[in-house]
């Protein structure tokens, strides 16, 4: 599909003499992943964690720093972009919202990983089953954010997965707009 991922292989797992069968060994999204994929690991990695949904909240980052955790230039405690892609979610006119969204996310590459998650039934909580918790992004150096595979492990257990699951509104404003949605068939 043209996108990052991480490796990753099935591991079996044995804890205390009990088999756990769903598992699989992910590749850390670090450094390495980073140059791996993007050839430069200067850009701002955030972990979205229980609530990040690209909800606006504020021109401070104060309320983005518990929501988006960075795993890069931490000491830089800069979280403008973070701040002004919220605000391009929540704020842009139904008109402006195509461009001012894909002026700040790849936005084929958004659309295509929000797909993909559907096609594979990803049941793992995140930002594409309903809250805004336990992803990854990148927004390489002068780049547009991108969305980064993570926590695969409960793929392929639900057959009846609905197309357009994501609730979040954000969310639902990117996969559903106009402009968009032929991208996400």
């Amino acid at each position: 599909a043209g996108m990052p991922y991480s490796r990753a292989r099935a591991v079996q797992l044995v804890l205390g003499g009990q088999f756990f069968p769903r598992y699989a060994q992910m590749e850390p999204i670090d450094d390495d992943y980073l140059e791996r994929h993007f050839g430069d690991a200067g850009g701002n990695l955030y972990r979205g964690l229980r609530t990040a949904d690209f909800s606006f909240l504020g021109d401070t980052s104060t309320p983005y720093e518990g929501l988006y955790e960075k795993h890069t230039n931490e000491e830089a405690r800069d979280w403008s972009d973070v701040i002004d892609l919220a605000r391009a979610f929540s704020l842009s006119t139904d008109a402006d919202f195509p461009a001012a969204i894909s002026s700040r996310i790849d936005t084929g590459e958004w659309i295509r990983w929000f797909a993909l998650n559907a096609v594979l039934s990803n049941q793992e909580g995140g930002i594409h089953r309903d809250t805004g918790d336990d992803y990854f992004m990148y927004r390489p150096p002068g780049g547009r954010f991108i969305l980064l595979p993570w926590d695969m492990d409960s793929t392929h257990l639900e057959a009846e997965e609905r197309i357009f699951r994501p609730s979040l509104p954000a969310i639902r404003r990117l996969i559903t707009h106009p402009d968009h949605a032929p991208l996400y068939f």
